[in-house]
């Protein structure tokens, strides 16, 4: 027998006698601590030495707190630490969970990941990219050396499932300012059988965060991935429909609101989990996008009858439509929507308020004022019982007021006065009812005899909110987005220059110089840089129902007028790749602007590192 097969014999010998001793151990219910200890010993008779390194590590069960917070491992290189609350919450007595734990942490050590030199983590933004892959390369070591000691593979992937089922999750968009890579995204790397599946799950949670952001184009191509993928997948299909309801909203202008004659309708209700997989245009009426989205809610509901959100939504489509509200069909599907409201536990305060005040809405367009002053009644209690957020008051403001104006007398129509008035206070000047708000109060006010207040003074109160700029629209209409998979992005360009940012790492800068792009990423997209003066413009939009385009911003544009354009907005200043090289970042709309000799010299899309997160 050769020397090689000698020492192979010898391993697999202690392996069986260790996992022989663990299954004995079992009987005898060891304490967290001594289960470290087994496991530890059961996963070093697998591992080779590795060289330079303190080895073998020890192991430590430290107390970090009961809450998420408190669910974490780390190694330092010399220890590996796992907290109470992982052991009690993850790994749950489950020894085939806490082997992949403990040997993504030895991973780290063995892959040299805490030996690396830390100049090449010289700034927050390198950091944040080499810890992300190292995250994945680390789970994949851990999972061969629990493998390797004769550990579950399915219950070492429940260890990951635990983690999304604790809440412990984030989207990978989000993730790209979080050290760590989200679960699902590593998921969809360890488990080949069901890559599809996580890969469509980290799509849908991308597209909740673009909906949640108002990054409505960018949210639909998440949606229609999963809908391609998983059909039956009915969450998805409704939250491809709003998503294309609201860019039809955002073509809209106030006249087609006045058009219309309806109240302020309110949005945010989407769903933001899928149950179903876990068990730049013109403005105007697009009636094209109208009836992709009554399609896409009308899928949902064939394949699922009893969705509130996606039937109350599609009441709004309805409020809403190209020829003129049909107050009939708008009314049917939102007074469905209401009574089945409490039905649905998984709804959130938020999307309950939003299915209450549209009916409303409806009520007031069909004349049904007795039902609207009900369901408006009922929106009040829940943002009475929560922090409401400006979108919720603006929209009950606006539409109380038009409740009291309907009503014959001083004093109802005094109060309408008045609620216009904070409404013109607080809320978003872009907003499509704004404008109508003021010619509303000024009438009013003439009707009372009263001078209404200028428009100036509203509008140096209310403050305009920009949406998040996550995404370029390139001069041949592709977008490229953050997350986007870099080997797909690589397609828009011609013969693009490939450039190593880090050596040994596949942290890079994928430039284009005939368009003035680089992105740099990793496997996916990370930051959009524009450094050219040939480079696209980035389109600012303000927030809200049919957000208008505020304005562009380009590089060699005068920075006075660029504040000029957006305000006061808080930034910070912060680096990138070259640690000295500093950027003002825009942390609200999500942009870090190189500034040169008073005019924009380099314009990076980006989310930068915010948090670190543990294991």
């Amino acid at each position: 027998m050769s020397k090689l097969s000698s020492v192979c014999s010898f391993t697999a010998t202690v392996v069986l006698l260790l996992a022989a001793a663990h299954c004995y151990s079992e009987q005898i219910k060891l304490s967290p601590e001594e289960e470290l200890q087994v496991v530890g010993r059961r996963l070093l008779a697998v591992v080779k030495q590795p060289p330079r390194a303190n080895w073998p590590p020890k192991l430590e069960v430290v107390d970090k707190g009961e809450g998420k917070e408190g669910v974490s491992a780390w190694t330092n290189g010399e220890k590996i630490f796992v907290t109470k609350a992982l052991l009690a919450q993850v790994i749950d007595g489950d020894v085939s969970r806490l082997a992949f734990v403990i040997g993504h942490e030895m991973g780290h050590i063995i892959l040299k990941h805490t030996a690396r030199d830390p100049r090449l983590s010289s700034t927050p933004f390198r950091s944040i990219a080499l810890t992300r892959e190292d995250e994945f390369a680390a789970d994949q070591k851990g999972m061969a050396l629990a493998l390797a000691a004769g550990y579950s593979y399915q219950n070492i992937l429940k260890a990951i499932k635990q983690f999304i089922i604790l809440g412990l999750e984030y989207a990978p968009v989000e993730g790209i300012a979080v050290d760590h890579p989200s679960w699902k995204e590593r998921l969809e790397r360890l488990d080949a059988s069901q890559a599809n599946l996580w890969k469509s799950m980290s799509a849908f949670s991308n597209g909740a965060v673009f909906l949640q952001l108002e990054q409505y184009a960018s949210a639909e191509r998440c949606f229609r991935t999963v809908t391609r993928e998983f059909p039956g997948c009915y969450e998805a299909w409704a939250d491809l429909g709003y998503a294309q309801l609201m860019q039809y909203c955002d073509k809209l202008e106030p006249e087609d609101i006045q058009m219309f004659g309806i109240g302020h309708l309110m949005v945010g209700g989407f769903y933001r989990r899928p149950a179903s997989l876990e068990g730049g245009a013109l403005r105007g009426i697009d009636e094209e996008l109208w009836w992709s989205a009554v399609g896409a809610f009308r899928e949902a509901l064939r394949l699922k009858g009893d969705l509130v959100l996606a039937k109350a939504n599609l009441g709004i489509c309805y409020l809403i439509h190209p020829g003129g509200k049909d107050v009939k069909e708008a009314t049917r599907f939102l007074q469905e929507a209401v009574s089945e409201i409490n039905a649905d536990s998984a709804l959130d305060a938020y999307a309950r308020l939003t299915v209450l005040v549209n009916a409303g809405v409806a009520s007031m367009a069909s004349g049904e004022m007795s039902d609207a002053t009900l369901r408006l009644n009922e929106a009040e209690k829940i943002v009475s019982s929560a922090d409401p957020r400006r979108p919720q008051i603006a929209s009950l403001l606006y539409n109380r007021a038009l409740e009291y104006s309907m009503t014959t007398g001083t004093q109802s129509q005094t109060k309408a006065v008045g609620l216009l008035e904070q409404y013109l206070k607080t809320a978003n000047q872009s907003s499509l009812w704004w404008t109508l708000a003021y010619t509303h109060y000024e009438d009013l006010c003439k009707h009372l005899g009263r001078d209404p207040k200028a428009v100036a003074s509203f509008q140096r109160a209310a403050r305009i909110v920009f949406r998040p700029v996550l995404s370029l629209r390139l001069y041949d209409a592709h977008v490229i987005t953050l997350s986007d998979p870099l080997s797909e992005v690589k397609k828009y360009f011609d013969a693009p220059e490939t450039i190593s940012i880090v050596p040994n790492t596949n942290l890079t800068l994928l430039r284009s110089t005939s368009t003035g792009i680089d992105i740099i990423g990793t496997e996916d997209v990370l930051a959009i840089c524009l450094t050219g003066n040939h480079a696209p413009s980035v389109e600012l939009r303000t927030s809200g129902v049919g957000g208008g385009k505020k304005g562009t911003i380009f590089v060699g544009m005068k920075v006075g007028d660029f504040e000029r354009l957006v305000g006061e907005l808080d930034y910070d200043m912060r680096e990138l790749i070259d640690p000295n090289t500093r950027y003002r970042f825009y942390y609200g709309i999500g942009l870090a602007l190189r500034i040169e000799s008073g005019k924009i010299a380099e314009i990076v899309i980006a989310q930068l590192p915010t948090r670190t997160v543990g294991t």
